[in-house]
């Protein structure tokens, strides 16, 4: 969100800077633009990270149960091969 901000107040200076005023449409068009750069992004990474995400927890926690129950008590696992 700062960087929205960021580019908002960058938008402001630049505009007093070249036209010595600025006009409220090319703020309120940098800032949907902005915003909606930044919702699409928070959106898309969202989605992905869901994507990316590994087994669940349940997944989990039924695999280790299924490893213990085939591993007799006292005996140390077998080493797997890479």
């Amino acid at each position: 969100m700062d960087d929205v901000l960021g580019i908002l107040v960058l938008t402001v200076v630049v505009g007093i800077a070249e036209a010595g005023s600025l006009s409220m449409g090319e703020v309120g068009g940098v800032t949907l633009k902005a915003v909606g750069f930044w919702v699409g992004l928070t959106g898309g990474g969202l989605l992905l990270a869901r994507s990316l995400d590994g087994p669940s927890r349940e997944a989990l926690a039924e695999d280790l149960q299924e490893l213990g129950r085939s591993i007799p008590p006292g005996e140390e696992p077998a080493e797997q091969e890479s």
